[in-house]
């Protein structure tokens, strides 16, 4: 997991502070630069400027391995870099620090993690590590016509021809074995043809089917090694 900020230590903790106070969150200041990134991959769910807060984004991410719900938010900037529902990798830049908000004049950037629906402290967690599955490499083939064919490696079941239309059952099977939602830019072609094809429209993003491929592939290949 990802320091959200460019600096490798806190300026303030989460928990009890020497005055007796509460800190809910941590605070960083902003090293060698003042952007701000996310912690772990997910999907920014708010971007909303707080009394309190200012400028705040919130990233959800699902679900880890175990099961339980993680959320982090990002407080006090000067400008979002993402909006509402963007697809962020672990390390993407979703934000500048800044001062904005009631509680703080100094720039600097207050994180929290949420666990459960419950702030506790980001440096004590550790993403789990996801469940072992078997999965089927699949390879994106060409026929001597030049049509394109999705195949399994040793044959045993072809999806063809790689249309739009089969494209959108290939993700689904592809999200069984992992398309990485950190791969913005397959993610959000993905996104764009599924939304496409519940309306019943062209899809209006243009379909990398090699690195639609790859990723497949490369995912595959990863969890069949571990």
């Amino acid at each position: 997991m990802k320091n959200p900020s460019n600096k490798t230590q806190p300026t303030r903790g989460f928990g009890k502070q020497p005055n007796g106070s509460f800190h809910y969150g941590t605070d960083w200041g902003w090293g060698s630069g003042r952007q701000v990134y996310a912690m772990l991959p997910g999907q920014v769910v708010s971007t909303q400027t707080l009394p309190d807060y200012g400028i705040t984004v919130r990233v959800n991410h699902g679900h880890d391995a175990n099961g339980d719900a993680i959320e982090t938010r990002y407080c006090h900037l000067s400008a979002q870099t993402v909006k509402y529902g963007d697809w962020v990798a672990e390390g993407r830049q979703v934000g500048v620090m800044g001062s904005t908000g009631s509680l703080t004049k100094q720039v600097h950037l207050h994180s929290e993690l949420w666990f459960n629906g419950t702030r506790i402290d980001e440096r004590t967690y550790t993403p789990p590590a996801p469940p072992k599955r078997k999965t089927t490499l699949m390879r994106l083939i060409t026929d001597t016509s030049g049509a394109k064919w999705l195949e399994t490696e040793n044959g045993s079941e072809k999806i063809a021809p790689f249309t739009a239309d089969a494209c959108y059952r290939v993700i689904y099977d592809a999200d069984g074995a992992g398309i990485d939602p950190a791969d913005i830019a397959i993610r959000d072609s993905v996104i764009a043809l599924i939304n496409a094809r519940a309306n019943k429209t062209p899809p209006t993003a243009t379909i990398d089917y090699a690195a639609l491929a790859k990723a497949v592939n490369d995912d595959a290949a990863r969890r069949l090694a571990s």
